[in-house]
């Protein structure tokens, strides 16, 4: 007479509680991680009319990866081309962050495993959820104040990328503001340079992506002390912002009002100031974020 399967899986707890790998409370069931991974992506085969569990093979593993990191991106709140920050969205941000690290490291664990000689992949392709996912998720960071966990995510992002992409000068460009936040100057400038190499070349004349490289260049050079270059690409980012007026314009203005106020031009800048607390009062909640 076959074993009752319902015994075969109580021996089992039995023997893994002993190990203290699963641990067992009224209606609850801890299972250890090293038991998880022995369990992580399994298959179902027939061997000899029993079920065997095998990896998972390369597409297989390739379409679960992908439906993770859509289930992920789908939820995860999004920083809007246009200027909009994940600010009033950091508590749905935190949320699923550590499902985000999760992604992140599973992806990276699959792609060191050895594959035979004979693989037709050898590399799981980057799901596109997974890299806008990464991107979200490190300017939720730099929002946080969290520099250097925002650099980890901009610099897997980069590997992710295709070099010279859009993506890839996205990454850039995050990574250059966290440098700045750790006044790392020379490195942020190089990151910022990159991404303006790209997005110079491919991106319209008045696109809110160009306008943010051209912000953020400015802020660099202005902490270097390059105040009137920094100015230079500051006005470059207002003729854009003028007429895209998304939610950065008073931003514009208050990047001017400070450089002109470190050249020495006073009225100009009470009068930059003046104007970005004007705009910012009139976004409404939009705009808490800046006048915070």
């Amino acid at each position: 007479m076959d074993e009752d399967p319902g015994d075969a899986i109580a021996d089992a707890l039995d023997l893994l509680k002993q190990l203290t790998l699963v641990k067992s409370t009224p209606g609850c069931l801890s299972v250890h991680p090293l038991v998880q991974k022995a369990w992580l992506h399994p298959k179902v085969s027939s061997d000899a009319g029993r079920p065997r569990l095998e990896l998972l093979e390369m597409d297989a593993l390739q379409r679960l990866v992908g439906v993770v990191c859509k289930l992920l991106d789908y939820r995860f709140p999004r920083a809007d081309v246009g200027g909009q920050s994940h600010w009033g969205k950091w508590e749905t941000c935190a949320r699923y962050m550590a499902h985000v690290e999760s992604a992140k490291r599973h992806y990276e664990e699959f792609n060191k495993r050895p594959r035979p000689r004979n693989a037709a992949v050898n590399k799981i392709p980057v799901p596109p959820e997974l890299t806008k996912l990464v991107q979200n998720s490190s300017w939720y960071q730099y929002e946080l104040g969290d520099y250097d966990k925002c650099l980890e995510l901009a610099h897997f992002g980069q590997k992710l990328s295709v070099e010279g992409s859009d993506e890839y000068a996205h990454f850039s460009s995050n990574a250059a503001c966290a440098h700045f936040e750790l006044h790392e100057v020379r490195k942020g400038q190089a990151e910022i340079d990159a991404a303006l190499a790209i997005r110079e070349p491919t991106l319209g004349p008045n696109d809110s992506q160009l306008a943010n490289a051209f912000n953020n260049k400015g802020i660099l050079l202005c902490s270097a002390g390059e105040y009137q270059r920094a100015l230079e690409f500051h006005n470059r980012c207002f003729k854009i912002r003028r007429v895209t007026k998304d939610n950065y314009l008073g931003g514009c203005h208050f990047h001017r009002g400070i450089v002109n106020m470190l050249l020495g031009n006073l009225a100009t800048a009470e009068k930059e100031l003046v104007t970005c607390g004007d705009i910012c009062r009139q976004g409404g909640r939009a705009m808490d974020f800046l006048l915070s």
